[in-house]
């Protein structure tokens, strides 16, 4: 038993100085951008990757466009802290994922097609042979921004605010997940800040979140603005999806 466990820590080891050499890290982010690139059918560009003992990925200049050529999703810095003795029971569990300086663009054109669809390839593949459980613990996310864009409404006017065209900026926030799948999210928001084109800003909000393809429910919720503080016991949404193929 002392010589099987001796063993695997020797290979753990020899992974690890192995995927800590620069060269092999590179080697590993352009093949990365390559497949994915090429069975997105879009532009993905991963600048660095850099594998840190024993636990830690950390991913820079991440830039993934949709497939009009739009830039979709960038993130300057990702950092994930993992559970690596999980992946012998295929169990993937993401401790802490923090991103720094990330941009997120959604749209809907005039047909109600959004530019995040062909992404959902990613999780709805029915060929695709991964039944391993992935699991996100807690997300902070600092100095970053949104922008969702619906093309069948007019642009917001200046100082006005539109669910149909919004543009969140200065965004922080820490999550805590206690679930997550493809249709579903349980959440713990501690903490979630950021200011809108329009002039609205929101200090602080705290709840807890749980959302389906149908519904989300904040329970307790709390906000406080610049001059003022709201508390709710529940408060409900209710959509028709969402995304829209």
């Amino acid at each position: 038993m002392l010589l099987v466990v001796i063993m695997i820590l020797f290979m753990l080891a020899t992974t690890a100085i192995f995927l800590h050499n620069k060269k092999i890290q590179t080697l590993i982010a352009q093949v990365a951008t390559i497949e994915l690139s090429e069975y997105l059918q879009t532009d993905i560009h991963i600048g660095k990757l850099e594998y840190k003992f024993f636990n830690k990925l950390a991913i820079s200049d991440l830039q993934i466009d949709d497939q009009h050529g739009h830039k979709m999703i960038s993130v300057n810095s990702i950092e994930a802290q993992f559970d690596l003795w999980g992946f012998f029971s295929k169990r993937f569990t993401i401790q802490q994922l923090d991103l720094d300086s990330a941009y997120f663009f959604m749209e809907t054109d005039t047909a109600g097609r959004t530019n995040i669809a062909f992404f959902q390839r990613l999780f709805n593949n029915p060929d695709a042979k991964f039944d391993a459980l992935v699991e996100v613990k807690e997300v902070t996310i600092s100095s970053s921004q949104l922008k969702i864009r619906d093309l069948r409404y007019p642009q917001a006017e200046p100082g006005m605010f539109s669910l149909h065209d919004i543009d969140i900026e200065q965004i922080e926030a820490i999550v805590a997940m206690e679930h997550l799948s493809p249709d579903s999210l349980n959440a713990q928001i501690d903490h979630l800040s950021f200011k809108e084109r329009s002039g609205l800003q929101l200090i602080k909000m705290q709840s807890e979140l749980i959302a389906n393809h149908k519904s989300a429910m904040f329970p307790e919720l709390s906000i406080k603005l610049p001059n003022s503080y709201l508390s709710m016991d529940t408060v409900t949404f209710v959509y028709d999806s969402i995304t829209r193929n």
